[in-house]
């Protein structure tokens, strides 16, 4: 009678169990992409900062290679979304809303219905600030002034030119890649510069340091009648002391911004990357300050857009309500 070696049986029956489980693991992934395109925004901004790491966070739990495409901002973002051009996008709350609404003023007439939420990103604050030494030393000291906006397509290049007609203060705003906007106002070629950004934002930071700068405050008045016209609003405020010489608190409104997927991508598939995201916020704060945002309790700032399934199916493990006119499932 021959003597059977319990190691020789082991391993033999993992080598049987890895070739029934391999083949299963590959079908798994047989209909994921073989790479991920992630839309962001300008290089140097909050969505070129934080897609850089979620980019690196996602190729190594997807094992995929995942690349950025540099863009004008979250609308054009919200539009390479429905054509099908990207995987991925940072998109912020209102201009996801206005898309989602076919409101879009970058693409009205294309749908984008294709969109769905996966994770909270950030809030971003929009601050103004203006030269030492200028006249502005408010919101309304800018009438008839040029203020720099940021990129077009971009949350700010859209809302600011609109915060300032529902105040009823007539401005030129002009658009271009924020760190241009900075250097022009330090050179005087504009009043003010006006962004959304987070708190301290390096743009504004940077003006600051280099040329000497304050921070403009909306009235309490402002704030509220900003709320009022734009659900898509926060109330904020900048802290005393976040820029250098800021000796008061500056009102003014934030807004949030969100990871969306295309609806298309596989549930497991979105469910890893919702995953990878929520549970490596200290990884994402590394890189950009205001991802501590990023945080399942976050998801209740979108009102409107569905979540894609394989996110929904996260948020369920970790006991995170889910509306049921967002459930796409």
């Amino acid at each position: 009678m021959s003597r059977q070696h319990p190691g020789l049986l082991l391993a033999v029956a993992g080598l049987v169990l890895g070739l029934w489980t391999a083949p299963a693991a590959a079908q798994d992934r047989a209909d994921w992409p073989e790479t991920l395109t992630i839309a962001t925004e300008t290089e140097g901004s909050a969505y070129d900062l934080y897609g850089q790491a979620l980019a690196g966070l996602l190729g190594r739990a997807l094992r995929l290679d995942v690349t950025l495409m540099p863009t004008g901002g979250s609308y054009q973002n919200a539009a390479l979304m429905q054509t099908g051009d990207v995987d991925l996008a940072l998109i912020a709350v209102g201009p996801m809303y206005d898309a989602w609404s076919g409101e879009s003023p970058l693409s009205p007439t294309l749908p984008h219905d294709l969109m769905r939420v996966v994770a909270p990103s950030f809030s971003t604050t929009f601050q103004m600030m203006a030269l030492n030494g200028a006249v502005a030393e408010s919101p309304d000291g800018l009438a008839g002034a040029t203020i720099g906006a940021g990129p077009a397509g971009a949350a700010a290049g859209i809302y600011v030119p609109l915060f300032f007609t529902t105040l009823g203060i007539d401005v030129d705003t002009r658009n271009g890649q924020e760190g241009d906007l900075a250097q022009q106002l330090e050179h005087g070629l504009i009043a003010a510069l006006a962004l959304a950004d987070g708190v301290p934002g390096t743009v504004f930071a940077g003006v600051e340091s280099d040329a000497g700068a304050r921070l403009l405050s909306f009235s309490g008045e402002q704030q509220a009648a900003l709320l009022d016209a734009f659900p898509a609003l926060v109330p904020a405020t900048v802290p005393p002391g976040t820029y250098a010489g800021q000796e008061d608190e500056a009102q003014t409104v934030a807004m949030w911004h969100f990871v969306v997927a295309r609806a298309d991508l596989p549930d497991d598939l979105v469910y890893t990357v919702t995953k990878t995201i929520l549970e490596n916020q200290a990884k994402l704060v590394e890189a950009y300050a205001g991802a501590t945002g990023t945080a399942a309790a976050n998801i209740a700032q979108n009102a409107m857009v569905p979540l894609h399934p394989g996110a929904g199916r996260y948020y369920e493990e970790v006991g995170q309500e889910i509306p049921e006119e967002l459930k796409a499932w």
